[in-house]
């Protein structure tokens, strides 16, 4: 992980409820922002002043006046493990599925993962890779780290930057299938 990572992720965990407000309010009306986050208008403008001194922060503020997020100051990674599918997406830093088609790393990644054996070509737009998930937890836990090793290899050589890997297990437990969890 290089060091500008580290820094933009210690800087967002310090930030979190402010970028999530302004990601979610899209306003340049700080009274708003402040109710939302219940800070005193004072409170608000001092947080958003240090926001603006950290040099490559993800708000930024449009014509019309209103804090915005950049969607490409960094990206997220998802890896969703399903009683029968895994599917593998990347996410803008609006928490928004990147479109395949016009993102390189996206387009890079997809076809690294089309690589494995286990890979379905039956995969939706905005998912990166889908596969078989394993029916045991040794197969499970090598296709994953498979998944994780080659994301993070990709970004590692990329100008962009990889803030975050999610996993999530919805619907693994209790399928009825031999062997489950």
């Amino acid at each position: 992980m290089s060091l500008n990572v580290i820094k933009k992720s210690s800087w967002i965990c310090q930030n979190f409820n402010l970028i999530n407000a302004i990601r979610r309010y899209h306003t340049n009306d700080k009274k708003k922002l402040a109710k939302a986050l219940n800070l005193s208008w004072p409170t608000l403008n001092n947080m958003i002043t240090r926001l603006f001194e950290f040099d490559d922060n993800p708000v930024f503020v449009n014509e019309s006046g209103v804090y915005c997020i950049k969607e490409n100051f960094g990206f997220f990674v998802g890896i969703s493990v399903g009683a029968l599918e895994t599917q593998v997406s990347i996410l803008d830093f609006l928490l928004n599925p990147v479109d395949i088609s016009k993102n390189e790393v996206a387009k890079t990644i997809q076809k690294s993962l089309s690589r494995f054996k286990t890979h379905k070509n039956s995969a939706p737009d905005k998912i990166l890779a889908s596969f078989e998930t394993p029916q045991y937890p040794q197969d499970l836990s090598t296709l994953c780290n498979k998944i994780i090793s080659e994301v993070l290899g990709i970004f590692d050589s990329s100008a962009c930057d990889l803030l975050g890997i999610g996993l999530t297990f919805p619907g693994i437990f209790g399928t009825g299938r031999s062997g489950d969890l």
